[in-house]
């Protein structure tokens, strides 16, 4: 069985060099019970653009600032 994204929890912008990696926190399903994987936002939107325009994913002012 594949494993899917149900849904984007959280979203986070690290600090890495000088550049910022907006992040985000997706929830899976499939097989295996629910996991949660911080993953690059532009990857995840270009695989997977309509778990960001199903409103699962919150406007920009949201984001959390992290540093590595």
């Amino acid at each position: 069985m594949e494993t899917t994204p149900v849904r984007v929890e959280d979203r986070m912008v690290k600090q890495l060099r000088g550049k910022e990696i907006p992040l985000v926190k997706v929830i899976w399903g499939g097989a295996t019970p629910e996991s949660a994987t911080w993953d690059l936002a532009e990857k995840m939107k270009a695989s997977y653009p309509l778990l960001f325009a199903s409103g699962n994913f919150r406007d920009e002012t949201s984001k959390r600032r992290g540093k590595l």
